[in-house]
């Protein structure tokens, strides 16, 4: 629910800024809410429930996290 609130809140932003702002502004406030929405959806994603090998669901970012410590270095 909290995404779909942050997804909505940049969009009335988006459209606030194309209603009553002018170039370069507009473009400035508009490449910010790209990099913004572009941030917070690489952190979902590592955020997301993922199931492990034991069954239990932990987020994608642990796995990640625990497959490089695995690593050998030497190879």
């Amino acid at each position: 629910m909290s995404i779909l609130l942050e997804l909505l809140a940049v969009a009335a932003v988006a459209l606030l800024a194309a209603r009553f702002t002018r170039d370069p502004w507009r473009s400035r406030i508009f490449n910010a809410l790209k990099l913004v929405l572009t941030v917070r959806m690489v952190w979902w994603l590592l955020l997301w429930p993922v199931s492990n090998a034991e069954g239990n669901r932990v987020p994608a970012w642990d796995m990640i996290v625990d497959q490089l410590a695995r690593i050998d270095a030497t190879v």
